[in-house]
């Protein structure tokens, strides 16, 4: 994918000619995807890439060109189109709209344009520019920003951190024991957790006392995760060689193998700990809670 558009670049170079680029930026599709689509479709997108990463099945070269066929391709966007809406908007539909505006933009001051698109586009470009609209500046800049973040979503972390918070200062409070009982809990689950990820991940003797540690404090620090300080410590204690990048496909394809190679190790060290984290957090919470409550 993709190599059709570098040799047009390419013979566009030789010639002299200039390159306009029409696709929208990828940063903005994404932020539209992320602001858009629903979790559950995100996770039926999220889970379909990580199945095409671990699977060891290749195509052969008479799929891939099955693939290329018109009526094939369109059957596939109209299923997509039928089965995640949102998803095909975002990212088929929406971009059909935004590369024919910016088509006609440039017709508008070139003689001759030579345009060339994905397959999956082709049929959304040629339906929209058999009737151009006028207005093309304007879709440009209405599907070129970004969508405005749901507020209340970035207030959740902190209102657990709030509840967490207030649980320590009412059980000190009350009493230094039972504070010190509670803060002995949150330690001990939270970080147990995120340390029995790392073990199960097959982390690093010293990520795995890394995690036990940090968990606790990262789970009170809404913008910053256990595994983000678990997986920067186990790529350090055990560096990825270029072996593991060129054998990640294949290793992936067994729980064995991400155990094995460094980089999916790393990758399951930051998900196994964060999720342990998760948990503790919660499980811990609501015996805090249950402390006070009793």
């Amino acid at each position: 994918p993709g190599a059709e558009l570098k040799i047009a670049v390419d013979l566009a170079r030789t010639k002299n000619l200039p390159i306009e680029l029409i696709d929208r930026d990828i940063g903005i599709t994404f932020s539209r995807f992320f602001g858009m689509v629903s979790w559950w479709e995100r996770l039926q997108v999220f889970g379909g890439l990580f199945t095409a990463i671990v699977t060891r099945d290749d195509p052969s070269e008479e799929e891939v060109e099955s693939l290329k066929k018109g009526d094939l391709l369109e059957q596939v966007i109209s299923s997509l189109a039928e089965s995640s809406p949102s998803i095909h908007a975002v990212l088929i539909a929406e971009r059909d709209k935004y590369m024919a505006a910016k088509l006609i933009t440039v017709c508008q001051k070139k003689r001759e344009v030579i345009a060339i698109v994905g397959a999956g586009h082709l049929k959304g470009l040629c339906k929209i520019l058999k009737n151009p609209f006028d207005n093309s500046a304007e879709v440009l800049r209405e599907l070129g920003t970004k969508p405005k973040k749901r507020k209340w979503w970035r207030v959740v972390p902190f209102v657990i951190l709030a509840f967490i918070l207030s649980g320590f200062l009412i059980g000190f409070y009350r009493s230094p024991s039972l504070g010190f009982s509670i803060l002995v809990e949150w330690v001990v689950i939270n970080g147990g957790l995120s340390a029995l990820g790392v073990l199960i991940a097959s982390g690093h003797p010293l990520t795995i006392l890394t995690a036990f540690f940090a968990a606790p404090i990262t789970s009170l620090n809404p913008t910053i995760g256990a595994g983000m300080v678990t997986g920067l410590a186990e790529a350090w204690l055990r560096k990825p060689t270029v072996s593991d990048f060129a054998n990640l496909k294949e290793d992936s394809g067994s729980f064995s193998g991400w155990r094995k190679n460094r980089v999916a190790r790393t990758f399951l060290v930051f998900i196994l700990s964060s999720f342990g984290s998760a948990i503790g957090t919660y499980v811990a919470g609501f015996r805090i809670f249950g402390k006070l409550l009793a």
